[in-house]
């Protein structure tokens, strides 16, 4: 297990081309407002530039990737397909070693992000919350979007109701799974007849050597790709 301090470094170049840093930006910092920039230089030379700041903008940053041409839609679902596939290949081995996939942060300030903490009390006194708070109500994001205002109110709501129906898909395939005692190969044939599975999934599931690693990677595998169908 690595530390912070002894370790190899990799090149900012391969950080880009990899999809590390769309996946970094698209999955957490864009929602947040923010986007981690990469320059590089006539030279060819790759080096990190600043970080934007979009955070009072309720949407905050996209790459519009829906309105841009074939070849860039191409391009960023390649990256997406493999930081996705380091994923399911890392994170059962992780869990197994560390015990957890994201290191968990103990709450010692009674920071919830509800802006209105009432906890964290030390000797008898209740901190005072110290970090500043926006809070993104709805109307917030309504403003930010496209259409008549009726338009505005049915995008959100769906999108609420969306996240609602995955929940749902998710853990419903799951028990299916679990009560239908698939073995390894009734799996591995599921996987070959689902929509847009590659070689790459293939591989990683019959070369997982613990069941639950497997297990696990198809439960997933099997609701992305479901899920996929069903929210087109």
């Amino acid at each position: 297990m690595s530390k912070m301090s002894k370790r190899a470094m990799m090149s900012i170049k391969e950080f880009r081309e990899k999809g590390y840093l769309q996946e970094l930006n698209r999955c957490f910092l864009h929602p947040l407002g923010l986007a981690m920039e990469v320059k590089v230089d006539e030279d060819g030379t790759e080096t990190f530039g600043c970080i934007w700041d979009e955070r009072d903008d309720p949407g905050g940053i996209i790459f519009d990737i829906e309105n841009s041409d074939v070849d860039r839609q191409i391009a960023f679902d390649k990256k997406k397909a493999f930081i996705e596939h380091e994923r399911y290949r890392r994170d059962p081995v992780r869990r197994r070693v560390v015990g957890f996939v994201l290191e968990p942060v103990r709450d010692l300030t009674g920071w919830y992000g509800t802006g209105k903490s009432d906890h964290g009390k030390t000797n008898g006194k209740t901190k005072k919350d110290s970090m500043s708070y926006v809070e993104i109500t709805d109307d917030k994001v309504i403003s930010n979007m496209k259409g008549s205002l009726d338009e505005r109110r049915r995008k959100l709501d769906k999108a609420k109701e969306d996240g609602l129906k995955a929940e749902i898909v998710y853990n419903v395939l799951r028990r299916i799974v679990s009560l239908a005692k698939l073995s390894k190969s009734d799996m591995l044939d599921m996987l070959k007849s689902l929509p847009g599975i590659t070689p790459d999934h293939i591989e990683y599931f019959t070369t997982a050597p613990d069941p639950e690693d497997y297990k696990s990677y198809f439960k997933d595998v099997l609701f992305l790709s479901i899920w996929n169908i069903f929210s087109k």
